[in-house]
């Protein structure tokens, strides 16, 4: 594990404002952390996406049911849903 911070004594504002922020590691460090950081956004994006278009008669339906009810319980959701209960779910 590597921690990539910088003066963490003080104000957060010390380091970065009205001035250049210093770095303890360099420049292709910090292109490297940004785009890993941009492909596990991009990545997560996508899935989120995919998960939605997936899902979206259930969330449709389940929308639907909560315009009508205003809340729902455990066992209505998946109901509507269709769900079955998941191993480790708490009611």
């Amino acid at each position: 594990m590597v921690a990539l911070t910088g003066n963490e004594d003080g104000n957060f504002l010390d380091s970065s404002f009205g001035g250049a922020m210093s770095r303890p590691y360099s420049e292709a460090t910090a292109q490297t952390v940004d785009r890993a950081t941009k492909r596990i956004i991009d990545e997560s994006y996508e899935k989120a996406v995919r998960l939605l278009t997936q899902e979206r008669v259930r969330l449709d339906n389940l929308a639907e049911e909560l315009l009508r009810e205003e809340s729902l319980d455990y066992a209505q959701m998946l109901e509507i849903t269709g769900l079955s209960p998941h191993p480790t779910s708490v009611r």
